[in-house]
């Protein structure tokens, strides 16, 4: 029995009709984020903004050929290598691998981490490694909470609390009453809920990325 194919209808950005494509191929630009459903029965996509600056990119990192099912992988190579190039241009570089930390990590017997690899790559063999790790938060997408500030805190604001048993909390804003001046703010060991905004204490105001160090 002869194997049937699907089509999915396409669409650009701004709705002009594009080359049909395989069903199979539409669900998986869908699940990435590159496209999304508009019907279907029958199957409609419409592709992101991004697709419109695709071939002024893969064009940038010489992108060519096409290989069905590999597409991704093969420019996300493309592109390292072209990103290679272009910090040669600018310094020099060495690469390094995962067996070049492995090995540096065995011989000074030092645990895996992030900060313990960084420290491997410089090949400067520390007189200790007590490096802290810190993570990086990004800042979420605007919240459509109706409430701006309250007693001069906003959401997303980190700051800290002290509890009446001794017990205090640091985390960022994620709720706030201006009715009974109170605030809800999440830190790594509790949600703190209806807190007083008053007796609370701003630490710092989250207006890009802020680093949080891990426990």
């Amino acid at each position: 029995m002869p194997t049937i194919k699907k089509y999915a209808f396409v669409l650009d950005a701004e709705g002009k009709r594009l080359d049909p494509t395989i069903e199979q191929n539409a669900w998986r630009l869908v699940r990435q984020h590159k496209a999304r459903l508009v019907s279907k029965f029958p199957m409609v996509k419409t592709f992101s903004r991004e697709s419109q600056f695709a071939d002024r990119y893969y064009a940038l990192i010489g992108s060519s050929g096409h290989v069905e099912g590999l597409d991704d992988a093969q420019r996300v190579m493309q592109g390292k290598h072209w990103f290679r190039g272009q910090l040669q241009l600018r310094g020099s570089l060495v690469l390094t691998t995962g067996g070049d930390t492995a090995n540096k990590r065995e011989d000074w017997n030092i645990s895996k981490n992030h900060a313990n690899d960084a420290v491997c790559i410089t090949d400067l063999k520390p007189e200790n490694v007590d490096v802290e790790e810190w993570s990086i938060k990004p800042m979420r997408r605007k919240s459509k909470a109706g409430v701006d500030e309250v007693c001069g805190f906003r959401h997303r604001d980190y700051v800290t609390y002290t509890y009446r048993n001794g017990e205090t909390h640091t985390g960022y804003v994620t709720a706030m009453y201006p009715d009974k001046n109170q605030l809800n703010f999440q830190s790594p060991t509790k949600h703190c809920k209806r807190v007083n905004a008053l007796k609370t204490r701003l630490l710092w105001r989250f207006n890009k990325i802020y680093w949080l160090k891990c426990a």
